[in-house]
């Protein structure tokens, strides 16, 4: 009997900064539940603020990251966790403020 997870996404999220205006992740998709071997797809939509010229600081991208089933986030969530893959800047779609970052193929 194969694990099987469900993806669960707190929305909207703003990225902790000392920005002009920080970035924000409007959505996250919340795929349907899933079992070991199966592969699915992650799509964080609704970014803004994510070029340096629009926030001040810094060209950002999205890290996607698992930090476990009934597993609370810790209180820095930039530490931790498991990297299921990142979206650089540059690879981001669309324009601001409705960028979205794509995450393809991810494997349990």
């Amino acid at each position: 009997m194969g694990l099987c997870y469900e993806v669960s996404t707190p929305n909207p999220q703003v990225v902790a900064c000392d920005c002009t205006s920080c970035p924000t992740i409007t959505a996250i998709t919340n795929p349907i539940p899933m079992c070991e071997g199966d592969s699915f797809d992650l799509t964080a939509s609704g970014l803004s603020n994510m070029a340096l010229t629009l926030n001040g600081e810094a060209d950002y991208g999205i890290n996607f990251v698992h930090f476990g089933t009934d597993v609370a986030l810790p209180a820095d969530v930039y530490t931790g966790g498991t990297l299921l893959g990142n979206v650089a800047n540059g690879s981001l779609m669309g324009t601001d403020p409705n960028q979205t970052a794509d995450l393809l193929g991810i494997e349990c």
